[in-house]
């Protein structure tokens, strides 16, 4: 799945929003970057329920790679890989 990442960095503080399932523009929250390192949380709303999907990544350059932790059934949590690329 693609999805779109909006992040600015001002006054010290990281905001943004992550467009997904259904164009929806998500913000993020608990937001943190220092020494490279970047991650935040982005809540979702779905059929009455809230899922949490936690991003962790290394800023390099012109890109953001790392793990996503996101909710399964039952509480589950399950990892995947992550790549942002800055778009032009």
């Amino acid at each position: 799945m693609v999805s779109t990442m909006k992040l600015e960095m001002k006054d010290g503080q990281l905001t943004g929003t992550v467009t997904g399932f259904g164009d929806r523009q998500n913000p993020i929250s608990n937001a943190k970057f220092e020494n490279d390192e970047i991650s935040f949380d982005v809540v979702v709303e779905f059929n009455g329920n809230s899922f949490t999907t936690k991003y962790h990544g290394k800023v390099t350059d012109d890109a953001i790679t790392g793990t996503i932790e996101m909710q399964g059934r039952g509480g589950q949590s399950r990892e995947v890989d992550w790549k942002a690329t800055r778009k032009s």
